[in-house]
C-alpha cells in the first residue's frame, strides 16, 4: 500500500476515535427520533413556530452517527462525493484509488455538533448523509463568504443540512408571494387597493435618525411560517399588532392562521398580498387572537366562528406608501411597523447571520416581511430593519438588515417596491 494510504488510514482511525470520544452525553433520555417523520423538526407544531430547541435525541443519533461515520469513512468503498467549493476536506478520487478517505470526513465532527445543537435527529442513514453533505457545503461557503468583506456575514443556523432548493421549498420561497398588484391576472382585478400614502406624512416634521419598533415594543417575538407560503399571512398580522400597539398601548399577537384559512382574498399556502389581507380584515370586522386560532403551518376549513375579533383590530384603510421612494418609506415606518416584500431568493438569505445585507438580491418580489424600523450600522452603512418569519434561529435571531440607499431602482431586495401599513378604525 502507499504511504499516502497508510497515512490516511491512520487518519482515518483518529478521527473515528476522536469522534466517538466526543459525543455528548445527556442525564435524561431523550425521545426516540426514529419517528416516521425523518426528522425531529416538527413543521406543524404550533411551538416549533417560536423555539427549535427539543430535548436532545442522543440514543438514536448515536446508533445513526456511529453507522454514519463509518459510511464515509469506509473510503474507496463509500459514495466518491466531492466537497463544495474544494473544501479541506481530503479529496476521494472517482475511481476510488489510494486516497481513502472520504471528503466528507473533514465535516463529520461539526456535523455531529450541529446536530445536537438544534435537536435534528434522522430517520435513516441516508438522511443523515445526505443532511451531512449539505452541511458541508455551507460551511465551505461560510468560509469562503466570511473571509471577504462582504458587509454581512453567514453562518450555520438550524437550516444548514438544506440544500437551497430544499429551503426555497421549505419556505415555500417565490410560491408565497404573488406578483405586483398591475401583473396580476384578470381575476384578481376588481380587489381593492390601498390609498396612496399622503405627502409629507410626518406634516414637516423631521424625521428621526433611526427608529426600531422592537425596543419600543410594538413587535410580537419572531414567528416561523413552516412550509406554508404564508408569510404574507405575518406580514400583515405585524403591520396589525404594530399599529394596535401604537394605538391602543398593548400587544396583542394576532392569528395567522385566521387569515390562512378564511381569507378569501387571498390563497392560503399558496401565496397572498398584504393588501387584500387588510381589506379582509376590515369585511371581517377584526382579526382573532393567535392564542383562539393558532397556527398550524397547514390550510384548513375556516373556524373564526369559535372566537372573538381582538378589541382594536377593525381595519379602517389601508395605505400604499409611494414606489422606489426612500423618503416616503422612511416617513411611514417612523409612525409604525410596515408591510413590504422584497426578493428573498438568493442563497446569502438561507444562512444571513447579521451585518448589513448589501448588493446580494434584485427586485423579484417574491416574500412578504415585516419593516421595524432603520438606523445606521457602526461601521457607517445605513440599513432598513426587517422581521422575518423563518424563526429566531434564522438570521439576526430572526431579524435581517438590508442596506438603505442602495444603489439599484427599488432599493435593496426590491424593499420600495411594495410597502403598505393598515389604518386601525
Amino acid at each position: 500500500m502507499k504511504n499516502s494510504s497508510i497515512s490516511l488510514l491512520l487518519a482515518a482511525a483518529a478521527a473515528t476515535s476522536a469522534l466517538a470520544s466526543s459525543e455528548p452525553r445527556f442525564e435524561h433520555a431523550p425521545p426516540d427520533p426514529f419517528n416516521g417523520r425523518g426528522g425531529g423538526h416538527h413543521d406543524h407544531d404550533s411551538h416549533d413556530r417560536v423555539q427549535h430547541h427539543h430535548p436532545r435525541h442522543a440514543a438514536g443519533n448515536e446508533q445513526t452517527h456511529q453507522m454514519l461515520k463509518e459510511h464515509v469513512l469506509r473510503g474507496a468503498e463509500g459514495p466518491a462525493i466531492a466537497t463544495a467549493g474544494g473544501g479541506s476536506g481530503v479529496g476521494l478520487k472517482a475511481d476510488g484509488d489510494a486516497e481513502l478517505l472520504h471528503p466528507l470526513a473533514h465535516y463529520l465532527l461539526g456535523f455531529f455538533e450541529w446536530t445536537y445543537k438544534y435537536g435534528r435527529s434522522w430517520g435513516s442513514v441516508h438522511e443523515a448523509f445526505h443532511a451531512l453533505q449539505n452541511y458541508a457545503r455551507a460551511d465551505d461557503k461560510i468560509a469562503l463568504h466570511n473571509h471577504k468583506d462582504a458587509g454581512y456575514t453567514i453562518a450555520h443556523n438550524a437550516y444548514s443540512h438544506m440544500s437551497w432548493q430544499e429551503f426555497r421549498e421549505h419556505f415555500s420561497i417565490g410560491k408565497d408571494m404573488v406578483v405586483p398588484p398591475d401583473q396580476l391576472p384578470a381575476e384578481f382585478a376588481l380587489r381593492p387597493r390601498g390609498e396612496k400614502a399622503p405627502k409629507d406624512l410626518l406634516r414637516g416634521a423631521p424625521i428621526p435618525d433611526e427608529v426600531d419598533w422592537v425596543a419600543k415594543g410594538a413587535v410580537t417575538p419572531v414567528k416561523n411560517q413552516g412550509s406554508c407560503g404564508s408569510c404574507w399571512s405575518f406580514s400583515t398580522t405585524g403591520s396589525m399588532e404594530g399599529a394596535h400597539f401604537i394605538k391602543y398601548g398593548n400587544l396583542a399577537v394576532l392569528s395567522e392562521q385566521e387569515l390562512v384559512d378564511c381569507d378569501t382574498y387571498d390563497m392560503g399556502c399558496n401565496g397572498g398580498l398584504m393588501d387584500y389581507s387588510f381589506h379582509w380584515i376590515q369585511q371581517n370586522g377584526g382579526i382573532c387572537s393567535e392564542e383562539d386560532y393558532p397556527y398550524t403551518a397547514e390550510g384548513d376549513l375556516c373556524k373564526k366562528s369559535t372566537c372573538d375579533v381582538v378589541e382594536g383590530t377593525m381595519v379602517d384603510r389601508w395605505i400604499d406608501v409611494e414606489t422606489d421612494d426612500e423618503q416616503a418609506l422612511m416617513e411611514a415606518v417612523a409612525q409604525q411597523p410596515v408591510s413590504i416584500a422584497i426578493e428573498a431568493d438568493q442563497m446569502s438569505f438561507q444562512l444571513y447571520s447579521g451585518g448589513v445585507l448589501t448588493a446580494a438580491c434584485g427586485t423579484n418580489l417574491d416574500h412578504g416581511v415585516l419593516l421595524v424600523g432603520y438606523g445606521v450600522s457602526e461601521d457607517g452603512v445605513k440599513y432598513w430593519k426587517v422581521k422575518n418569519s423563518w424563526g429566531p434561529e434564522w438570521g439576526a435571531e430572526g431579524y435581517i438588515l438590508l442596506k438603505r440607499e442602495a444603489d439599484q431602482e427599488g432599493g435593496e431586495c426590491g424593499i420600495l417596491e411594495q410597502a403598505s401599513y393598515p389604518v386601525l378604525a
